[in-house]
């Protein structure tokens, strides 16, 4: 009779977050009224192929229903497995299946910048090549990963420190504003469309991903069950970066729901 009660309790509340996620992107005033704010054109940088529907698909989608200009810079080929080539033909069609240009996607591969999750990158360098995209392609927001980086990989981290240097240096074009990716705990990381609800509600700004484009972003990552599990296929949370006159960090949260350089 206990196990029953708990059972009923247990669907019921699963029901009830389902509903509000579908209520949420069904509703078009809802699912607009929470924003990032007035971002024109926009630099989302990654460290290698697959991170942009991994991680960023919720984020990719919603920029673009917003009729963003939005450019992806990866800082490597993605050949950690001797697979680079065939991990930039993926990328390609990534960014056509979410709808990114192919004039708007960069590549870089440099030496000193190996694919490799330990591998912790010079800072001062990935920001020089951030800031000569920012300034090249007239740039007024940058998305990128927290100082976690959501999965801990050295290389997302090194992305972190390396943007950040560039507002703390004052390089950046005045008015740029720096987002990045909220990393969460792994209970909220594989609950999946379960955790839309908390990340509405906590947000100051908010897109919800419709289900079809779910289904689209988990297609296009399909290597592992994470794709079914991860909260980072449907909502993404994100923080927006600001450095004071005395150079410290601040953020306010955000919430985002779903070239060639060799």
């Amino acid at each position: 009779m206990e196990y029953g009660w708990w059972l009923s309790l247990s669907v019921f509340a699963v029901s009830v977050l389902l509903l509000f996620y579908l209520f949420v992107c069904n509703v078009c005033r809802l699912r607009t009224r929470k924003n990032i704010g007035a971002a024109g054109r926009v630099l989302l940088v990654i460290a290698h192929p697959d991170d942009e529907c991994m991680f960023f698909g919720p984020t990719v989608v919603g920029l673009l229903q917003r009729k963003c200009e939005l450019y992806l810079l990866c800082l490597s080929n993605g050949n950690f497995y001797s697979q680079g080539s065939e991990r930039k033909k993926e990328l390609h069609n990534s960014c056509r299946s979410l709808g990114i240009r192919s004039d708007n996607l960069i590549i870089v591969q440099h030496s000193n910048m190996p694919d490799d999750p330990e591998c912790m990158w010079n800072s001062n360098l990935v920001g020089r090549i951030v800031q000569k995209y920012v300034k090249c392609l007239s740039i007024d927001s940058v998305i990128t990963f927290d100082q976690s980086g959501v999965s801990g990989h050295l290389n997302h981290i090194a992305i972190h420190k390396g943007v950040v240097g560039i507002l703390k240096k004052d390089l950046a074009p005045a008015g740029c504003r720096l987002f990045v990716l909220e990393s969460v705990n792994k209970l909220r990381k594989y609950v999946g469309l379960l955790d839309v609800p908390l990340s509405y509600l906590l947000a100051e700004h908010a897109y919800v991903l419709p289900w079809s484009m779910v289904s689209l972003v988990r297609m296009l990552w399909f290597r592992h069950l994470y794709s079914f599990f991860s909260r980072y296929m449907i909502v993404n949370t994100l923080s927006e970066v600001t450095i004071d006159s005395e150079a410290t960090i601040t953020k306010s949260r955000v919430t985002v729901n779903k070239g060639k350089e060799d």
